[in-house]
């Protein structure tokens, strides 16, 4: 499945965890990734992969909006969420995802 984020200036995708690994690349904007223990700036072109289960997320630290492209393999999908994210305004949801 893959899935396109969008992050306005100043916010942030909270941490969170998968039942899948996500490989994500940085489409448009800049960033602090936070994957597992590691912690960093991403611009642009930037590709990170995060194992099942490692929380992670992002903050947008730039001025235009964070475009992020998320990859994750076939089957379903469970999300947990530190705290409830819109649209859903649910900590945790399941994806069926279509091969």
């Amino acid at each position: 499945m893959t899935i396109v984020l969008e992050v306005d200036p100043g916010k942030r995708i909270p941490l969170h965890t998968h039942s899948a690994e996500e490989t994500v690349i940085v489409l448009n904007g800049s960033a602090i990734a936070t994957a597992g223990e590691v912690q960093g700036p991403v611009t642009v072109g930037s590709v990170i992969v995060v194992p099942a289960y490692a929380l992670h997320g992002f903050v947008n630290t730039g001025d235009e909006t964070l475009r992020l492209l998320a990859f994750f393999p076939a089957g379903a999908l469970v999300s947990w969420f530190d705290e409830p994210i819109a649209p859903f305004g649910v900590e945790a949801f399941t994806l069926p995802l279509v091969g």
